[in-house]
């Protein structure tokens, strides 16, 4: 192994010994110019943008710092999250370009960094961490493949950051690597190097002075150091810092966000806590839109959920899935005291998310809990797609709907392990080869469905390593510091919309507008008409936010009082049009109160049946005001002038024939002149023989105040025309 000169020792030995002191000794003099700095915050996943990004600013400053010859330091804040290997390849090969050579990189540590971002904070210059944080694991408890692991070697094999060593950086990507601390001594001077127990014989023969070691890592555990370790062992860090205004004072500099870009903004997070239906399918759908609108990265679904109507959390599911590429989505899946984890229709919703993130002890799957004796093979290839879309084993989310039995497989030639059916390795023929003496796993034999914990899902592959809370979980998404993460609220428009889905807002709405339809239709004022329309509008509009209502069912509610209003006004006796028109209102409304189709046994049933009691009840409502109404309405003062009163006035007791047998209505017969008192159009009011009467037109509209001469009488139907 090379060794370091003295003075680079020595000024390395200072540098440690300023910051332990506590002096806010800045890296660059006094009489230096001031460098040119650059602060990023890198996001989860790293994608095309964040690499543009950090590629067009650091060309940016290198060209700068050339041609004002001044310093350069772009930070680069490193999140735990996990990201496509090709994507941090990429990045991690900008950071190491010699086109950039006048630009320091510096890595930014701030809370644990787990799994392959890791790589990141080794292909920078200098690395500061929190004393606390922890850095390393890049395979999460597992080894990343052998050549991820040489290309990483690769990386720091030009001492690239003098303070890692291509032992130190294996070890942090393969567990099976016993690490070792080697301190050599030769006079005034002092080395350390971090090695592997294979390396560290050879490098006992270049060496001749005095050499002390400790063993940081045994095999099988994960090496992760913590900041405040790392100082003491004078590797991998340069510093530590309590957090950003600590690192600002170090280097001299303030650490600014690119222009446009604000912290708030990229993460938002959307909470599932209770049965899921059609209405609250259709709120988060909205949540979900309004994130994306303002910008954010990623977006958190925390999921504490039983589930709920199957269609509902399915439709849901797609809608995340569907979600643009440019932001994340993460399903966050937490033990709480009710539901411990996604069951149910929740585990369709958690696997439409690009990443599962679950707390310890919280469990997720058994997604046809419910579904006995529906036909579930009609959610088999939704299912394999869904997950194949976001890179799980299909069989392991079909063993989540149907009993299926699961093997766990290798890849013939490059020794990849995932998880298939039988069936799949038949048709990937000798692909794929079953791994281990027991490949089967145990909780898909039988016929029981398929339900893990968080660390069974991990090694199933359908989700990521545990976490233990949510400040962990906003570590490994890559939330900065500092940042606290609200949740969705719901507006005045939701809160409405869910008010007036309900059931009992369902009957005030039907009873109110039926009930200001029959004052209207007798007082011909038109406010109760608008009154009425009000009503209407307001139940369609919720419901078609609901998600159960749309302009069909709208244009059925339309047509179905038009054709009422033909049977009353136009058309005498009741007949084609009033029947075909109750039941198209009655259709109407049923079709807007829920949808159809669902995968539940007796689930549509069960909902129409309370769709029924509720429309029964209301139209016996309307039938007790509408009786009250006429008993009392022509003794109210302000109403006694509107309302048509009985003939004779209830005084006369004598026999009478029944209407239809007579030509006469309240003594009036053909041929007797009036004034129309109201616009007919053509129903209205006219004053005939000092008799203020409902009357219709008998042909074109008669406006307020034209003589009008009554042509027939059929019951309590008087029709009239223009004299």
């Amino acid at each position: 192994m090379t060794r370091r000169s003295a003075s680079r020792t020595d000024a390395v030995l200072c540098l440690a010994l300023l910051t332990w002191l506590g002096v806010s000794a800045n890296l660059f003099a006094d009489d230096d110019p001031k460098p040119i700095a650059a602060y990023i915050p890198l996001r989860t996943p790293l994608d095309a943008k964040t690499f543009g990004l950090v590629r067009n600013r650091t060309l940016e400053m290198q060209e700068q710092a050339q041609r004002e010859d001044r310093p350069a330091v772009l930070f680069l804040e490193i999140p735990s999250g996990t990201s496509d290997f090709p994507e941090v390849l990429r990045l991690a090969n900008v950071l190491v370009d010699p086109e950039i050579a006048r630009v320091r990189t510096v890595a930014w540590i701030p809370e644990d960094v787990t799994g392959n971002h890791a790589i990141l904070a080794l292909a920078c210059r200098e690395i500061v961490m929190h004393p606390e944080a922890k850095l390393g694991d890049a395979g999460r408890g597992k080894p990343l493949e052998e050549f991820e692991i040489g290309f990483v070697e690769k990386l720091v094999e030009n001492r690239h950051n003098p303070k890692v060593t291509p032992g130190l950086a294996r070890g942090m990507c393969d567990p099976a690597v016993t690490l070792i601390r080697a301190t050599v001594t030769e006079g005034d001077t002092t080395e350390v190097s971090v090695l592997t127990k294979d390396e560290i014989e050879e490098f006992r023969k270049g060496v001749t002075g005095a050499i002390k070691t400790r063993v940081l890592s045994e095999p099988g555990d994960p090496f992760a150091i913590s900041g405040q370790d790392a100082r003491d062992d004078d590797v991998l860090v340069v510093a530590t810092a309590e957090d950003r205004s600590d690192v600002e004072k170090l280097y001299g500099t303030p650490l600014l966000l690119p222009e446009g870009d604000t912290e708030e903004e990229q993460v938002a997070l959307v909470k599932i806590d209770d049965r899921v239906d059609t209405v609250m399918a259709q709120f988060i759908e909205r949540q979900t839109a309004r994130a994306v609108g303002r910008g954010v990265s990623t977006i958190v679904f925390e999921i504490e959920s039983p589930g709920g109507v199957f269609n509902d959390c399915w439709e849901l599911a797609e809608a995340i899935a569907a979600v643009d590429e440019s932001v994340r989505t993460v399903a966050y899946v937490p033990k709480g005291e009710n539901v411990e984890g996604a069951l149910g229709g929740a585990a369709v919703i958690a696997l439409g998310c690009d990443a599962i993130f679950m707390q310890e002890g919280a469990t997720i799957g058994d997604i046809g809990a419910g579904l006995d004796g529906a036909d579930a093979d009609q959610i088999k290839q939704g299912m394999e797609d869904l997950a194949r879309k976001k890179g799980r084993p299909p069989a392991i989310a079909l063993a989540m709907v149907v009993p299926t039995k699961v093997v766990r497989v290798r890849h013939v030639d490059d020794g990849r392990v995932t998880y298939m059916t039988r069936d799949e390795m038949a048709l990937a023929i000798g692909e794929w080869i079953e791994d281990g003496p027991n490949p089967v796993i145990p909780e898909s034999v039988g016929e029981e469905l398929l339900k893990v914990d968080a660390q069974r899902a991990a090694e199933l592959q359908i989700a990521e390593p545990p976490v233990a809370d949510f400040a962990s979980l906003k570590a490994r998404v890559g939330v900065p510091v500092g940042i606290e993460i609200e949740a969705a609220e719901k507006n005045w428009v939701d809160d409405v919309v869910f008010l007036l889905n309900t059931n009992w807002a369902l009957f005030i709405l039907l009873v109110a507008g039926f009930v200001l339809m029959f004052l209207e239709a007798h007082l011909m004022t038109g406010a109760f008409f608008f009154g009425s329309v009000m009503c209407f509008v307001l139940l369609f509009w919720s419901r078609a936010l609901g998600g159960t209502a749309g302009w069909l069912e709208v244009i059925l509610f339309v047509a179905g009082v038009t054709c009422i209003a033909l049977e009353a006004f136009v058309f005498p006796g009741f007949g084609f049009f009033g029947i075909t028109g109750g039941l198209l209102v009655f259709g109407s409304i049923v079709m807007a109160t829920q949808t159809f189709g669902n995968i539940e046994p007796n689930e549509d049933v069960a909902k129409l049946s309370r769709t029924m009691t509720t429309m029964g009840a209301s139209v016996l409502a309307v039938v007790c005001i509408g009786l009250v109404a006429s008993r009392y309405l022509p003794h109210i003062p302000l109403f006694r002038h509107m309302i048509l009163q009985p003939p004779g006035g209830g005084e006369d007791t004598a026999p009478q024939l029944k209407r239809e047998l007579t030509d006469t209505f309240a003594g009036v017969s053909r041929g007797d002149a009036g004034v129309a008192s109201t616009t007919l159009r053509p129903a209205g009011k006219a004053t005939i023989k000092g008799t203020y009467l409902d009357v219709v037109s008998d042909g074109p509209f008669i406006q307020a105040g034209e003589p009008v001469e009554v042509v027939s009488v059929a019951g309590n139907r008087v029709v009239v025309k223009r004299v």
